[in-house]
């Protein structure tokens, strides 16, 4: 059974607001220390929700978190009842125009954690209990409040261990498949939250018709234009999923899938080795052969040994090719 906060009460001067920063002066200081926001419904409520009121935020961090373009976010606990509090994170945009364009993006971001997003909160992105916003004596206050799971990476998407980088990427097709672009997808914005990565920080995102290719880990790198979705490709090559797909012969490419004997590499360079055996691109394209060859037993080998639970990952977006198959080892 979900459960719906219809107001937050929080401390203004732990965020840093103080008095000379309202329009409209305070009747008084005691203003600042408990300030309501009202619940903004940017979507639907799940059947059988269960309204629990207004809502005590407490303990806030006046150490920032993050201070990003727009927002800035701290930590913080929800005060659900008089036994526990729930760590939070609180993203808040402050402004004087109501409805400002930095107000309206943050609050895009906030739509889709209550739309597209919804059903896969503590799955794909974190726990959201709303977004709040009020006027306080001229000052607009913006309020993002999301569950607080875990901090951001701290590594390179390339410095991941290969399942890690294989959960990552199946969540950003997920988010693909939903229909939406990150537009802001770099390591900063994964948090490791108990050895799971979920996503965060939709502000940049955008409705999207992804039109990737099926994806091949641990083979070739295709051309952009062949794979198709720009941002999941960027995110392969940056985890280093992908072989280099060629090499040059005189400063002439060659496709690696597409050689399996040196007749292939002198067809490509039009290339006649009796008329001159004596040439050293010879020993060269002999030994790019037994490369090239030994390079597709490992991958073949490589995706014949891949462990049962990353399969599970990636069925989803990969084809298993068997491009490969006559080089396995058996």
């Amino acid at each position: 059974m979900s459960e719906s906060i219809t107001s937050i009460t929080l401390d203004l001067t732990a965020i840093g607001v103080e008095a000379h920063d309202l329009p409209i002066a305070p009747k008084s200081p005691r203003f600042l220390s408990k300030v309501r926001l009202t619940r903004v419904y940017l979507g639907p409520l799940a059947s059988g929700t269960v309204t629990l009121g207004n809502i005590h935020v407490i303990d806030i961090d006046s150490d920032e978190i993050h201070r990003g373009q727009r927002a800035t976010t701290y930590r913080a606990k929800l005060r659900l009842n008089d036994e526990s509090a729930t760590q939070v994170v609180l993203k808040i945009v402050k402004h004087y125009v109501d409805r400002a364009p930095d107000a309206k993006v943050f609050e895009s971001e906030a739509s889709r954690y209550e739309n597209e997003l919804s059903a896969f909160q503590g799955d794909i992105v974190p726990p959201c209990f709303g977004f709040f916003r009020s006027n306080c004596n001229g000052l607009w206050i913006s309020c993002l409040v999301l569950q607080y799971c875990g901090e951001p990476m701290d590594m390179d998407f390339s410095e991941m261990d290969k399942r890690y980088q294989y959960k990552t990427l199946a969540k950003l097709a997920r988010i693909h498949d939903l229909g939406l672009y990150h537009g802001d997808f770099h390591e900063p914005n994964v948090l490791d939250h108990n050895g799971e990565p979920l996503i965060i920080d939709f502000e940049r995102t955008k409705n999207h018709d992804c039109d990737r290719d099926i994806m091949t880990i641990g083979q070739y790198r295709p051309f952009q234009q062949d794979f198709g979705c720009i941002e999941i490709y960027r995110v392969i090559g940056e985890m280093e999923l992908w072989r280099s797909p060629y090499f040059c012969i005189d400063d002439r490419p060659i496709e690696r899938s597409e050689v399996n004997s040196a007749e292939d590499i002198y067809t490509k360079i039009k290339f006649d080795p009796a008329s001159d055996p004596c040439n050293p691109i010879i020993n060269f394209v002999r030994e790019m052969v037994e490369e090239i060859i030994e390079e597709k037993k490992e991958m073949a080998e490589e995706l014949r040994q891949m462990d049962e639970e990353d399969r599970r990952i990636l069925e989803p977006l990969m084809v298993w090719p068997d491009m490969y198959s006559n080089f396995v080892s058996r």
